[in-house]
């Protein structure tokens, strides 16, 4: 990471210098007679910001002659994770007029280990933002809708993928999915949030208890439990009845398991 370079007024051998630390470094090495430094493992900014060294640099055949430099050592701040989000999906259904053009129906609440960047977290909708009636308060993560809903005989879903990005350096950026469901609030069946669930792609080799997706209905006022509808895909899945978080059962191969899975939401009552 840098040289330290001493010199000696003398001639021949005696002009010969060799550096070395005053205390033992895990941290760092210096070359015996490079006077080169360098790291032996990664510094970590939370750790230690600042690490202060002394050199010295003598002469092999007089080793009483010698001299210090001190040599400090500043860690930046790397921006190593993005940021946080609550979920792993978010699900909603708007009833009818319930929110009026411009009310907040969902938050996107993402955070930061690093509180400095916390404050700096943006939030933008991408390009799919079904039909352009949804938008998001680049500062807060509020969504809401921007166009007036009107009243559906049927559900009418809706999918958009939300940015989160930080001011960290280098910027990082974390997504999430959001579901929307349009709903009559007199409908006499449970409205799920989308009408299909697509899990990110999966390896040729999947573990088991990966989480694929997670599922949401609504029904007022009634608590639901989420199932599937065959009993094969038990076989290669399993979901949390309360909460519809489905995953892995077991290590799948691609061609191995179905690429099409059903489930179902039933009122608990």
């Amino acid at each position: 990471i840098l040289n330290v370079s001493a010199a000696d007024a003398d001639t021949g051998d005696n002009a010969h210098i060799m550096y070395s630390f005053t205390k033992v470094s895990s941290l760092f090495h210096i070359g015996e007679t490079s006077g080169s430094l360098s790291i032996l493992q990664p510094l970590d900014f939370e750790m230690s910001p600042k690490h202060v060294m002394t050199v010295i640099a003598y002469s092999p055949r007089n080793p009483k002659y010698w001299s210090t430099a001190t040599v400090i050592v500043h860690v930046e701040d790397v921006n190593e994770e993005g940021p946080r989000v609550e979920n792993i999906v978010y699900h909603t259904v708007i009833w009818d007029s319930a929110y009026p053009t411009g009310s907040t129906f969902l938050d996107i609440n993402a955070t930061h280990g690093n509180k400095s960047v916390d404050e700096g977290i943006h939030y933008s909708i991408s390009d799919d933002n079904s039909e352009g009636l949804f938008a998001i308060s680049n500062a807060t993560g509020h969504i809401f809708a921007i166009k007036d809903l009107p009243p559906h005989r049927y559900p009418q879903h809706y999918a958009f993928m939300v940015n989160c990005h930080d001011n960290g350096v280098p910027p990082l950026s974390t997504s999430v999915m959001v579901f929307v469901a349009l709903s009559p609030i007199n409908i006499s069946y449970p409205v799920f949030s989308s009408d299909y669930y697509c899990p990110e792609a999966l390896n040729d080799w999947t573990a088991p208890d990966t989480i694929l997706t997670q599922i949401k209905a609504f029904y007022l006022p009634a608590t639901l439990l989420y199932s599937f509808t065959t009993e094969r895909d038990k076989d290669y899945f399993c979901m949390d009845p309360l909460t519809g978080i489905i995953r892995t059962k077991k290590a799948l191969v691609m061609k191995d398991f179905p690429r099409n899975v059903t489930v179902k939401a039933t009122d608990s009552q």
